[in-house]
């Protein structure tokens, strides 16, 4: 996701997100790891969209 769309959501949306966001690269992570991932560029790309959404919620001081 782009940085101006997670600026749009609410401090709860970003959380729920950063959760389900978490889930989507455990998964991932271990389909990585058994050699089931097709797509390995989304590792750092989940990675990346968590870091910006809790940097987020620190600029906001939540």
């Amino acid at each position: 996701m782009k940085i101006a769309e997670l600026r749009k959501l609410t401090a709860e949306e970003k959380r729920a997100k950063i959760k389900e966001l978490q889930m989507e690269y455990l998964v991932a992570r271990c389909n990585h790891a058994t050699r089931q991932l097709k797509d390995t560029s989304s590792l750092p790309r989940l990675r990346r969209t968590i870091a910006r959404l809790k940097m987020l919620l620190c600029e906001e001081g939540v």
